[in-house]
This record gives structure tokens, C-alpha cells and sequence, in this order.
């Protein structure tokens, strides 16, 4: 990209997407290979998906349907940036369709890709255009985004001319150069994001070359997942920064929610790890059934803790205790205890099942360091239908319940407090 303002440039970056999640079959696909992930590879995608997104090896086979892992229809869906100085923010990308084969992912200040799917199937990247920056990258011939026959473990070599235009001005050529470009289906892994875990391809770009006055030497990854399409992403730096800084800011994104019309198996929980983990997995069934407009806080949260059963009752001095599970992207990271102490009037017994949300990791982590403690004044939403539309944070956390049984005339959270222990 081309711009005045250098400070702005610095902060171009490689991004990643990570999006939604779920457990389902890798699509698409003929003559399976299982292909540990490299340990260079892995570093990278550790440095900037974070640790535990890609897992384990699983069986790859050879892309027989590239539509199956870019599917190409008219869609929107929104990401939450999850590092860099956007930190905590949405971004929404727009999926449209212009002119014959040809679609167009939109997001942010004007930024899109033009993409091509040729008669044989393959999916390609026409137009890279950097509305922030102002710019327009065309390549000839395209460049390769998913390719009909390729085998998990296989590179392919090409070389693409590139042109840097203004966009106010299409017809001003800024830039030209040219990159060589090693592409390479890795293998097939396992990869865990908030909502769940994918079952997903992985494609590596490797560039090499000039463009304009800048050498370039860059490497981008996609996490592709049947019927869903990037799961998660580093992409290489924008053209702006190869131009005029040596870019190396990364930014983060995860997919708020599977798209519309995902297939069923792409929204399959994850397999409960043991019998604490299934009965909260059970008590978060039974909240979204009751109110399925939690899905949000489900969506939007760094992690939560659950606890399917709560213990409150006696006549003057009550009290309650629990037993909880503590998720982060959908993942068990340890266990958790409430207490409380109350005085006043209580009548019989109550059991009910209760879920805190943390907003954001400094909430996550507050609640990790031990011994958190809710204010006197904390409320949670009894969840009924639609009861947690209006609902928000306070002071990074969130906190819903639901009756089990028993009466009370009074059922504060205020004083709860908590213990937590790592997995």
C-alpha cells in the first residue's frame, strides 16, 4: 500500500483469522495421509493463532472439490480482533458476488479480495485492494487460493507479475514487480477456536521477489474447514508495508459465529474430555435452550466458568457452594469452586446452575489468579426466553442462572466467591 502517513504503514500488518468452530469431517477429499505439522510451521502459527489453535495431525486427502473449503456465496460474517491495537474489536467481511465467477470478500476501510473460480474448479485471487492505504494490487496470473488435485505434503511453483495502482486513480501504475511463489498443502489438523473445533486443511504461501524498491520474503497461512471456508489465518504483509516499512505487527481475528447454511457437523460440540466437563457441557445445552440469544456471550467471550449445580439454602444463616468448570476458546483450562455466606431470610432449600462470562483476558485473568470475589451489590440474570438480550457486562463479567428446584425468597450472587485451579 501506498501512503503519506509512515506511522500508519508501521502499523500494516499481517493479520490472522480465526473463525468460529466446530467438529466435522474434512470434505473434498480423496487418498487420506496424516502429515505431523513441521516444527517451523508450528512455531509460526503458535506465535500468532496462539498455542492449542492447530492440534493434532489427521488423515488429509487430495482436494477433489476446491468450493468445499472457499465457498463462494453471499454471505457476511464478523470477526472479533483478538490482538494488536484493535484489540477486542469487530470487524465485519462482506461476501458478494460481481461478475460471472468472480466474488468479492470486503472489510474495513475499503480492503477486499477479488476472487476467481475457473472452469476446472480452481479458486484464485485476482485483486488484492487496500482501500485503507488507497492502493490496488493486481497479480497476472492470478494467484492460487485452493487447487483441484493437490495432495496433503505437495508444493506447487509459480510466478506472478504484480502492479500497485492508486485507487482514486486506477489507470496510475505506482509499483510493479514480480513474485515467486511456493504453494503448499501442508496437511490436515485439528484446530480449536471459541466456538468448538474444525476438522481443517492447511495452505501455506511462501513469496520471494521485488516489488518496487522492496525485496520481499514473506510466508502467509490458511486454515480452511469444509462448508465453512478460513477458519484461520496469518496473511503476509500488505504490499504498502513491503514498499515503504519492514512490517512485522501481526493482527488477530476470530469468527464470532458459523456462517448461515454451515453444515450441520460444522456445529457439533466438542467432545466432553470427562465427566465434569459433559455435565457443564449438559448445563450449557439447557442455557441456550432456554435462551437462545446467549449464543452471544457464548460468541463474544474470552471464557467462562460453569457450574452446573449450586447449593443454597437454611433459615437465618444460608449459604451455597458448587463445583465448576472453566472454559477458554471452548477448551477446559481448569476447575473452580464457589462459596458464599449470606445472612438473612431464606426459606427451604434452592438449587440452581449458574454461568460467569469474562469479557476479556485481564477478567479471564483476574478470576485465574484465585480467590475472586463478586461485590455485595453483583447480580446475574435468571435466564428465561430472551432474558439475556439486554444483558451486559459489569466490571468484565456477565453471570446468568438458572433454577434447579427449592424456593427462596432471596438468591443474591453478591459475595460469591471463587477458587480456581489449573488443569
Amino acid at each position: 500500500m501506498v501512503s503519506n502517513n509512515k506511522e500508519q504503514i508501521m502499523r500494516t500488518a499481517t493479520r490472522f483469522i480465526v473463525v468460529a468452530s466446530l467438529v466435522g469431517a474434512v470434505a473434498g477429499l480423496s487418498h487420506a495421509q496424516v502429515i505431523p505439522l513441521p516444527t517451523a510451521d508450528q512455531k509460526i502459527l503458535n506465535q500468532y493463532l496462539g498455542k492449542g489453535v492447530v492440534g493434532d495431525a489427521i488423515a488429509g486427502e487430495t482436494i477433489t472439490d476446491p468450493s468445499k473449503f472457499y465457498p463462494l456465496r453471499a454471505a457476511t460474517l464478523s470477526y472479533r480482533v483478538t490482538s494488536g491495537k484493535d484489540n477486542g474489536g469487530t470487524e465485519k467481511h462482506v461476501w458478494t458476488k460481481l461478475v460471472g465467477n468472480q466474488w468479492q470478500e470486503a472489510w474495513g476501510k475499503d480492503s477486499s479480495l477479488t476472487l476467481h473460480q475457473a472452469d476446472d474448479g480452481n479458486i484464485y485471487m485476482l485483486i488484492h485492494g487496500e482501500g485503507d492505504e488507497g492502493i490496488i494490487n493486481k497479480y497476472s496470473p492470478p494467484e492460487p487460493m485452493v487447487l483441484k488435485g493437490m495432495k496433503p505434503g505437495e508444493t506447487r511453483k509459480s510466478k506472478s507479475d504484480v502492479k500497485v495502482y492508486d485507487a482514486k486513480k486506477p489507470d496510475h501504475l505506482s509499483h510493479k514487480g514480480a513474485l515467486d511463489l511456493a504453494f503448499t498443502y501442508v496437511g490436515a489438523y485439528r484446530v480449536t477456536v471459541p466456538a468448538g473445533s474444525y476438522d481443517a486443511i492447511l495452505l501455506k504461501w511462501q513469496y520471494t521477489g521485488k516489488i518496487g524498491p522492496a525485496k520481499v520474503n514473506d510466508v502467509q497461512y490458511r486454515l480452511l474447514a469444509a462448508g465453512i471456508g478460513t477458519i484461520a489465518e496469518i496473511e503476509k504483509k500488505k504490499v504498502s508495508a513491503m514498499l515503504v516499512y519492514n512490517d512485522n505487527t501481526k493482527v488477530g481475528k476470530v469468527l464470532l459465529a458459523a456462517p448461515d447454511g454451515a453444515p450441520a457437523a460444522a456445529v457439533a460440540a466438542r467432545e466432553p474430555i470427562n465427566k465434569r466437563d459433559r455435565e457443564a457441557r449438559d448445563v450449557i445445552a439447557k442455557f441456550k435452550a432456554k435462551d437462545p440469544s446467549l449464543e452471544k456471550f457464548f460468541a463474544d467471550a474470552v471464557g467462562w466458568v460453569v457450574f452446573p449445580t449450586i447449593a443454597k439454602g437454611g433459615f437465618i444463616v444460608g449459604g451455597a457452594r458448587g463445583d465448576g468448570v472453566v472454559y477458554q476458546n471452548d477448551e477446559v483450562i481448569g476447575y473452580s469452586v464457589v462459596s458464599q455466606g449470606t445472612i438473612g431470610l431464606q426459606i427451604g432449600g434452592q438449587t440452581y446452575s449458574e454461568i460467569v462470562f469474562f469479557q476479556d483476558k485481564p477478567a479471564l485473568n483476574h478470576f485465574k489468579v484465585g480467590n475472586a470475589e463478586l461485590s455485595a451489590q453483583a447480580s446475574a440474570v435468571a435466564v428465561t426466553a430472551g432474558a439475556s438480550a439486554d444483558a451486559g457486562y459489569a466490571e468484565g463479567v456477565a453471570i446468568f442462572t438458572m433454577a434447579k428446584g427449592g424456593a427462596m425468597l432471596e438468591a443474591s450472587i453478591g459475595g460469591q466467591g471463587f477458587s480456581f485451579e489449573e488443569k
